[in-house]
């Protein structure tokens, strides 16, 4: 094998990413659809990814509300066609032509299932879809492995991957030793039936409600890229700094879209979904040591609440793109699996089965030391600047390289109301508020 694809199924789009090897180096980027590096969870019997979406949007009848339309695309990430379409992008990609599998590269895709049958349930899945020998990566482990990724020699002690979904977050509990070989133990994980999609939707449809009509509705998909780059620029930004909306749509407003880091992080909508992830946070660190690093990555990190709640319990990372975090990390679980101490994908025992909730105060007093500094000796791989593929995954691209673990010379250290959602496609019921998938965020 010379590589790994990871895949980070969520609910409305799919992160794919792409890590290759060669003598001891690897180069990543995310592989996309050919339009965007976020997927759309849309596909018909030609199309798949943003023109399936984009045909969809076309078809619908004129007059109906723009925000009516937003996810007037979205289908089931676990169902056939959309798998299906994922095997074909990834073998034309790959410049394969075999009907299933890939001579060159492993893939991992995140899920969550709760028990051994859920397991089974979705290995049938993906090998109905022409994908046999996939190997599923829990999102808590796929944000260590990224970790592990960037962070050439980690620091020893306990480490809090809280992976942020667009339905769920993962918050998994482990024991790090980052002396000579890299370890890690698992220690609980538990699952919050919160993340960022009710927050995506409100942020849409108060960009929508700046626009004047009229426009395309096939443009709701760039709406979304521009809620992307508005939390990107939201998430870079000082408290006292006012953002403006500069991205998709930016022409069709009447008056630009602005909002402040402090004024979004008191919304109801966000508030729904931070304060549940820093109580069940909470509950974790009560069983936890004193060394703390927190790990905030995955889609609904990609706004900076999170990791702002959870500021001032340790030492918080996070990576340059956090919605590429889980499919880059499931890259790397084929390197760094073998330390994990617990084999196989089962969790340890979960601290807290039912976190507090939205209403619960996070303790005030709760402060525990920060991580210490890094510990010296060989550990992880440098960090990798990530960027886009060329269409040809034979084509060479201006990427910094990353020594393997093997191979590493000593270096420095370095939400909505459900009838308020749009319905889902003729033939696809998966509206948005069905009961997803227990392995899916």
């Amino acid at each position: 094998m010379t590589g790994s694809i990871g895949v980070d199924l969520q609910r409305s789009r799919a992160a794919v990413c792409l890590t290759e090897w060669a003598n001891g180096r690897a180069r990543q980027g995310p592989v996309g659809d050919g339009s965007r590096i976020l997927v759309p969870v849309a596909a018909t019997e030609t199309a798949w990814g943003s023109p399936a979406a984009e045909a969809v949007l076309a078809a619908q009848p004129a007059g109906r509300p723009p925000a009516s339309l937003l996810y007037a695309w979205r289908q089931n990430p676990w169902g056939g066609p959309f798998l299906t379409g994922l095997h074909r992008r990834l073998l034309g990609f790959l410049g394969q032509i075999q009907p299933e599998g890939f001579r060159s590269h492993r893939l991992f895709v995140c899920a969550d299932p709760e028990s051994a049958a859920d397991w089974a349930a979705a290995d049938e899945l993906l090998n109905q879809a022409g994908l046999p020998g996939t190997e599923l990566v829990r999102p808590a482990d796929a944000l260590v492995c990224r970790w592990l990724s960037q962070t050439p020699e980690p620091p020893s002690g306990t480490v809090l991957a809280v992976a942020c979904g667009e339905v769920a977050t993962i918050i998994g509990r482990y024991s790090v030793s980052g002396a000579g070989a890299v370890r890690v133990g698992r220690a609980g994980e538990t699952r919050v039936e919160g993340g960022s999609g009710p927050w995506v939707i409100e942020m849409a449809r108060d960009a929508l409600g700046h626009c004047r009509p009229g426009f395309p509705a096939r443009a709701l998909l760039g709406l979304l890229d521009g809620v992307d780059e508005f939390a990107a620029m939201v998430r870079t930004s000082r408290d006292d700094t006012w953002v403006e909306w500069a991205g998709p749509l930016s022409q069709h407003m009447f008056e630009p879209l602005r909002a402040s880091r402090p004024e979004l992080a008191r919304r109801a909508t966000v508030t729904d979904f931070t304060r549940p992830v820093a109580s069940a946070v909470h509950a974790a660190l009560r069983q936890a040591g004193r060394r703390v690093t927190l790990l905030v990555g995955g889609p609904g990190a990609a706004w900076p609440f999170v990791a702002d709640a959870l500021a001032g319990i340790g030492t918080v990372w996070q990576s340059g793109d956090p919605t590429l975090d889980l499919a880059y990390g499931a890259c790397w679980w084929d390197v760094y699996q073998r330390g994990f101490e617990r084999g196989g994908p089962e969790a340890g025992p979960a601290w807290d089965s039912e976190p507090a909730g939205a209403d619960q105060d996070v303790p005030p007093e709760f402060s525990p030391e920060v991580a210490p500094p890094a510990v010296s000796g060989p550990a992880a791989p440098g960090p990798v600047t990530a960027g886009p593929f060329s269409e040809s995954a034979e084509e060479q691209a201006d990427e910094q390289d990353a020594d393997l673990p093997w191979e590493k010379a000593p270096g420095p250290a370095g939400t909505a109301a459900p009838e308020d959602l749009p319905a889902a496609p003729a033939g696809e019921e998966f509206a948005a508020d069905d009961e997803p998938y227990p392995w899916e965020l």
